[in-house]
């Protein structure tokens, strides 16, 4: 896999530059076998189904630069919007056009290449609201990831239903596995700069993820001897598998056939056979599942397309350092020359402003296409492609579609591989085509009158002080330069004409100044920002109009419905790349695995089991489409209000062991004692320790029932508050971890459930004694378990 570039290493930090180029995911020769399992698995290497096809080589090729050219006006277009959008993003905001490099310029970068042309070095203040508004969209839709889930494709089947939870267990540890909200940030982030997110998901096997021990095998020969009738020919015997030849006896005795009752001397027959036999073991590295998002800097996909089943072919481009081409790619190593491709406007687009020479002169352009099986048919240009050999050869080949590596304008490799299987493009349903505006390209406009009146109130107060113009005649400047002035200083001076006021010498331009309209309309230019944007002050926490807490919520809330058409596309996109990824990473699974979870304060394994994807799974869809992710602050203030309505159903909420974590954090005091949950955090220990045993027998017969008593591993112990102990217990056999253990290890499940029922009797046990005591005994002391 390619390491990322850093494309801001030596670039003064007044002018930043692109982000780092994206990382690409690993040619076939480094990447997962897309063929199917089999015992063989890993003994092969990868083969090219186009090596040696320098025809098909060709035709791939040619459909790849047909497209480039058709589609080369459109983009160009739609790249100076791109281009111009990150520049702002990164505080490059004072920029022109040039037809001549294909990319946007500074003056300074201008007046470099053009030395004799007079340069005015006026340092523009920049106020950049365009980034600002931008990471606080980010910021208000990166809470945490939209919550997506998997339904079974029959819920009258247990195993749809089982299927379907493992699928979304799975989507959960894929997420936690790929840092899911900087995954989720990086989204945005494309879609309020580039207008449309594409995602690439692909499985990569690496040692660092573990390694599984598959079975080695090798075939070797085998020798077979049978005793056959002399008279029919029936089977009488036979000996082996032997890896030596089997001799016939030396002497045989007479025997009865059992099919013609014939006594005869046996026949005697030697064969030999090739055979397979486990030779050893070796280790296999996992798998998972990578997710890399891309804007359309780097995927082009046709202008016309309205949606992914539209998309014929799909480009992902990428500057990458020539030397790791050819490591990547030996088969072509020789004829890899650095220099990127030089008629394309989006490796300029891609290209840092400051380094061009740098950038351009020691990477090369690698170039991954993904192409549908009726794309093949771009290849012929006239006639009838369903006649066409080419066509034909490469439909049969690639019949659920083709991935084609090439380095510049040069083939590289190809395997099999589904555009649909590989890649999530979001779908705006506000625009007619997957390439839509920008979110933040209204506020390009909004920008540049900020900057401008910006400017306007810096330069009224750095030129504030009005200019003096003096007859050189009446004062000697030089000598008055050298004077340092004061109090009561006395400067001789000459008045040409006697008698003449001195003041008609000197003569104080008018400077300008900014009227009181200029703060006004800064104050619309601000408003117009968040109207555009979306962005109120109340997302980021800025001043509202509200005076209480509910207006202030209210405020925020009217404010995300801005939002709410970026959160939706966001979520099912995140849905269709939660489903992908998770069928690649089946696809992949050689064994059960397991994640880590933390429940509570404690750490749970969670299972992945191949048994449990038999099922059939439906859709996969957002959960919380229409929900905005709700921050800290927001939930502090809910419950707060739950703790002031005096519900009894509320407080029995809050009074529930298993919230009072929650509570203490949302309260910010998670320093604060409170009452029971050290209790709770005891038994979470001791369901911990259950699970990993199985109940004891105590050899005592239970007369009602005939069966044997259980005793749980772990008694309670006095000290205990058993009402906290059996809550959390009761807790955690409800939950999903709980009826995991129920339906595969029930005797663990069991010694759990044994393990609260001796804390309820230790409860009665108590209660019973509380109602015996007398005015003369003793009262039960704290923590012995009574509310």
């Amino acid at each position: 896999m390619f390491p990322p570039t850093e494309a801001t290493q030596g670039i003064p930090q007044d002018i930043q530059t692109e982000p780092e180029a994206p990382t690409l995911p690993p040619p076939m020769n480094q990447s997962v076998d897309t063929k199917p399992e089999s015992d063989d698995e890993g003994d092969e290497e990868y083969v090219d189904p186009l090596d040696g096809e320098e025809s098909l080589q060709k035709a791939v090729m040619d459909i790849l630069h047909d497209f480039d050219l058709i589609e080369e006006t459109t983009r160009n277009y739609n790249i100076r919007t791109y281009k111009k959008c990150e520049n702002y993003w990164h505080h490059i905001q004072n920029n022109y056009w040039s037809e001549y490099a294909g990319d946007w310029r500074t003056p300074a970068q201008f007046f470099e290449q053009n030395p004799d042309q007079p340069f005015s070095d006026v340092d523009l203040k920049i106020t950049n609201i365009y980034r600002a508004h931008g990471e606080s969209i980010v910021a208000a839709l990166s809470v945490k990831p939209p919550s997506v889930r998997f339904f079974p494709n029959d819920a009258d089947r247990p195993e749809d239903i089982t299927s379907a939870k493992a699928h979304s267990k799975i989507g959960k540890m894929i997420e936690r596995q790929n840092k899911a909200k900087l995954l989720l940030m990086r989204m945005i982030y494309i879609l309020y700069n580039q207008g449309f997110v594409a995602v690439h998901n692909y499985s990569h096997e690496s040692e660092e993820y573990g390694v599984v021990q598959k079975p080695k095998y090798g075939k070797k020969k085998v020798h077979y001897s049978k005793a056959l009738c002399a008279v029919c020919g029936e089977t009488l015997s036979e000996e082996g598998p032997s890896d030596e030849v089997i001799k016939e006896p030396s002497v045989v005795p007479p025997t009865v056939c059992p099919t013609c009752e014939n006594e005869v001397v046996p026949l005697f027959e030697s064969t030999e056979d090739e055979v397979r036999y486990q030779d050893g073991t070796i280790n296999k590295s996992k798998c998972r599942q990578k997710l890399v998002p891309y804007g359309p800097l780097n995927v082009k996909v046709s202008s016309y397309a309205y949606d992914q089943r539209s998309v014929g072919i799909l480009v992902l481009d990428s500057e990458q350092a020539y030397a790791k081409a050819q490591d990547m790619y030996p088969n072509i190593a020789d004829k890899i020359r650095p220099g990127t491709l030089t008629n394309d406007t989006s490796v300029s687009a891609r290209t840092p402003n400051t380094v061009v020479d740098a950038y351009t002169k020691n990477n090369v352009t690698v170039r991954q296409f993904w192409l549908r099986p009726w794309m093949f048919n771009a290849y012929t240009k006239s006639g009838d492609p369903h006649e066409d050999a080419i066509v034909q050869a490469l439909k049969k080949k690639f019949p659920n579609g083709a991935c084609i590596h090439a380095v510049n304008d040069l083939y590289a490799e190809s395997q099999p591989e589904s555009l649909d299987a590989a890649w999530s493009i979001s779908f705006n349903p506000m625009s007619r085509y997957i390439h839509s505006d920008p979110i933040g390209l209204g506020m390009l406009d909004i920008q540049d009158m900020k900057n401008t009146l910006v400017n306007l109130q810096v330069q009224s107060v750095e030129f504030g002080i009005p200019e003096t113009f003096v007859d050189s005649e009446i004062l000697d400047l030089e000598a008055y330069a050298k004077n340092r002035g004061g109090p009561g200083m006395t400067f001789p001076v000459k008045v040409p004409i006697p008698g003449t006021a001195i003041g008609n010498y000197f003569f104080s331009n008018k400077q300008a100044t900014l009227t009181d309209e200029a703060g006004r309309l800064e104050d619309r230019v601000d408003a117009s920002g968040q109207f555009i944007s979306g962005d109120y002050p109340s997302i980021y926490g800025g001043p509202n109009s509200g005076d209480t807490a509910a207006e202030y919520s209210m405020s925020r809330q009217q404010a995300l419905q801005r939002l709410s058409t970026t959160w939706t596309i966001l979520g099912f996109l995140w849905a269709d790349v939660i489903k992908r990824s998770v069928e690649g990473y089946i696809s992949n699974l050689k064994e059960d695995e397991y994640y880590v979870e933390k429940e509570a304060e404690n750490f749970i394994n969670i299972w992945i089991k191949k048994s449990e994807l038999a099922g059939s799974v439906g859709e996969c869809y957002p959960e919380e489409s229409e929900q905005f992710p709700t921050s800290w602050a927001q939930q502090r203030e809910v419950m707060m209000q739950l703790i002031t309505m005096q519900s009894p159903l509320m407080e029995t909420v809050i009074a529930d062991p298993n919230n009072r974590t929650e509570i203490a954090k949302l309260l910010g005091l998670e320093a604060l004692y409170i009452p029971g949950e050290q209790d709770r955090r005891k038994q979470l220990d001791e369901i911990s320790v259950l699970v990993q045993a199985e109940p004891i027998d105590t050899g005592i017969v239970n007369p009602q029932t005939g069966q044997a008593d259980l005793q749980s591993t772990i008694q309670p112990e006095k000290i205990d508050d058993h009402r906290v102990h059996i809550d959390t217990a009761k807790h955690w056999m409800n939950s999903e971890v709980g009826q995991y253990y129920k339906e595969n290890k029930p005797s663990r499940y069991l010694n759990v459930m044994l393990h609260m029922e001796a804390h309820e009797m230790m409860e009665q046990a108590m209660m019973m004694s509380m109602g015996q005591t007398g005015p003369g005994q003793p009262e039960p002391t704290a923590g012995s378990g009574v509310n």
